[in-house]
């Protein structure tokens, strides 16, 4: 049998290399070079691609060219020695190595991490903001209840409901994911939305060199549409909900499904190389590599020693993409029980990524969850994830199962990094890692399974971003909300937004919430309700029957839009009381006056039982500056609250009783 080498042939210095960057759009796309000036990142010669009539040449010579780096100037073949001196003696090739062995002299370099006066700053405008708080904002399009079911506990582990409540799913972010085939990704219900809003930008087939991401696709292979899924689903019976389901993405192929080759490193550094010339922001790889299985492979596998960051090329792309602005997340492996490579594979031993661990529900670790640390004695992972019964969309387009294993931890937090860019596009990838091993659950106590933990994602937010600078909209308020079922033409209330970001005016109109069965909301908000500008009415009785006294809720789904076009909904609830004469228009909570002087403010209350209500003053960085505990009588209370001594600005009012919650902005002059 003829024996075939893999080469990497490295190139000599790139031809006008001062001229071409003078043109970066010419090799970069625009979404690249914003990121890189809103980042304050520099193209350099390694960005330039390496000159067509250079790969032409050796494509001419050898058997089979599996790929080129752009970023390290080389090329990998498989051929045959009689072909290497060929090659050799081009004018343009420097040396000549084994693929994947790097430079025994090679280092890599971490970049500088933000200084400690700017986190201290971003430390001070969020640290108050409590749970308690961010409840109020209204999560959109799913109720917030929908995160309590079984499918979706993996999203509360990570606190992806309060980012999603805020407003951050991931939009204006694109997520590349480097995988194996994504067969189902074009055909499956829970990515629908994903495909008809166009927001799947780019694919690429590295493995068979096709634009064509399903030519080569398989019913028998879906892991890389299951990966794509833990972080895109949008399912409208909430059985799958990704952790960034409104961002934008680029698929690559870059395993081969058919067995485990050197080839594949190559396809993942050129996925890499091209997500970041798309734009890229964030980049999810749920592979990782150590041994290969062919006899002419056996030469190129690794062992636990190469485990440095820097000997395999495809972990130092992973590092150079991570110093040009792109988030890396790898999932670790599986091979925690293995106790010949209990370890990570490749590239997850990268420096300054991050690469995820795999627990259970009870938030342990899983035993196959590979482990720590790195050759040079770096921690690893950076964080853990539920990585067991992970909910992923199935092969049939209306099914669904569960899986386990580090591939399906690593989406679940690539897509909350691509949450937090979105709420604050300036962070550096350092910047993001440190924060989430802040916020790990051992990060005090990390060990070789655990890393740094489970990241608190809401506490990472409130670190990363300017409260007041971000806080999304808080809602829709209707002014009152008990009708009488005999009313009819009469106006319920009167409907305002309370947006701290903007002064615009909205306008308003009923909603059917996504997943809601469009005749049952129909009937009840078309039918009995109605918006005219920003008042809200009974449009005809509601029918009970006769003696009835039971009251009756109405779930209205509204939606408000800005002068600018933003928009956001809000679940009202009004209640209707079967006696004739009952309509009111007075709410269930009545705060004047407001806005107030001094340090006195009235609370009027329309209670329907004896209960006791919490109230809560909080500032806009979410500080409670106020608690106070009241019992109330069944009927009207009205009495005088004392705050303490604040100064003049704007507030916000929660008061919490029983099944209800008011909140009111209140402003102090």
């Amino acid at each position: 049998m003829r024996r075939v080498d893999i080469t990497t042939f490295f190139f000599k210095e790139k031809e006008n290399i001062s001229i071409r960057l003078a043109s970066p759009a010419s090799f970069l796309s625009q979404r690249t070079l914003a990121r890189r000036q809103r980042l304050g990142i520099s193209t350099e010669a390694n960005d330039l691609p390496i000159a067509v009539s250079r790969l032409r040449a050796v494509r001419d010579i050898v058997d089979e060219y599996v790929g080129a780096s752009r970023w390290f100037n080389f090329v990998h073949v498989f051929m045959p020695p009689s072909q290497k001196e060929r090659v050799e003696a081009l004018p343009f090739v420097d040396r000549v190595t084994s693929l994947e062995r790097g430079d025994p002299n090679g280092t890599v370099v971490r970049p500088k991490i933000h200084s400690l006066e700017k986190n201290q700053k971003l430390k001070k405008n969020v640290a108050g903001l409590t749970d308690t708080y961010l409840s109020a904002v209204a999560d959109v399009p799913f109720d917030p209840n929908a995160y309590s079911n079984k499918y979706l506990k993996n999203l509360t582990i990570l606190d992806a409901d309060i980012l999603h409540r805020l407003g951050y799913k991931g939009k204006g972010v694109l997520i590349a994911v480097n995988d194996a085939n994504f067969y189902g990704a074009h055909t499956h219900n829970s990515l629908k939305k994903l495909r008809d809003e166009g927001r799947i930008v780019d694919t690429y087939d590295f493995v068979h060199g096709t634009s064509d991401l399903y030519a080569n696709s398989s019913v028998t292979w879906t892991h890389g549409a299951a990966v794509l899924s833990v972080i895109a689903s949008q399912d409208s019976t909430e059985k799958a909900l990704g952790t960034a389901y409104e961002a934008d993405f680029a698929l690559y192929q870059t395993e081969d499904n058919d067995r485990e080759t050197p080839r594949e490193l190559t396809h993942w550094i050129s996925a890499v190389e091209r997500a970041d010339s798309l734009g890229a922001d964030v980049i999810n790889t749920s592979l990782g590599y150590t041994t290969f299985d062919r006899e002419d492979n056996a030469f190129y596998s690794f062992e636990q020693s190469n485990l440095d960051g820097k000997t395999a090329y495809a972990s130092r792309a992973a590092t150079l993409a991570s110093h040009k602005g792109i988030m890396i997340v790898i999932s670790m492996g599986n091979s925690g029980n293995q106790a010949s490579w209990p370890k990570m594979g490749i590239p997850s031993d990268a420096d300054s990524i991050l690469s995820i661990g795999a627990t259970d529900y009870d938030e342990t670790v899983v035993g196959f969850s590979s482990q720590g640390p790195t050759a040079d004695g770096r921690i690893k992972p950076e964080a853990i994830a539920p990585g067991s019964g992970v909910p992923i969309l199935d092969a049939s387009p209306n099914e669904y199962t569960t899986a386990s294993g580090t591939s399906f931890s690593s989406p679940l937090v690539a897509g909350l990094v691509a949450c937090i860019i979105q709420a604050n596009p300036s962070l550096k990838p350092i910047d993001v890692i440190e924060a989430i091993k802040r916020h790990g659950s051992t990060a005090d106590a990390t060990t070789s399974r655990t890393g740094y933990g489970i990241p608190n994602f809401s506490n990472v937010l409130k670190e990363l971003i300017d409260v007041q600078q971000n806080l999304p909209p808080y809602g829709i308020r209707l002014s009152a909300t008990r009708v009488s079922a005999g009313d009819a033409g009469r106006t319920i209330g009167t409907l305002s937004a309370l947006d701290f970001n903007t002064s615009d005016s909205h306008s308003f109109r009923l909603f059917v919430p996504e997943g809601a069965d469009p005749n049952v909301c129909n009937t009840h908000i078309n039918s009995y309700f109605r918006i005219d500008g920003m008042s809200l009415s009974l449009a005809k009785p509601i029918d009970y029957y006769e003696g009835s006294d039971i009251y009756n809720q109405y779930a209205l789904w509204i939606e408000a839009t800005d002068q600018g076009g933003e928009r956001f909904h809000e679940k009202v609830i009004v209640t209707v009381d079967p006696k004739q004469n009952a309509y009111s228009a007075t709410p269930f909570i009545h705060v004047y006056p407001n806005p107030f002087v001094g340090n006195e403010i009235h609370i009027r209350y329309s209670a329907d039982i004896e209960e006791n209500y919490q109230i809560s003053l909080y500032d806009l960085s979410g500080k409670r500056l106020f608690h106070r505990l009241t019992e109330t009588k069944a009927g009207p209370t009205d009495f005088v609250l004392s705050l303490p001594q604040i100064p003049r600005g704007t507030y916000v009012l929660i008061v919490e009783g029983g099944e209800k919650r008011y909140t009111e902005v209140v402003i102090k002059e």
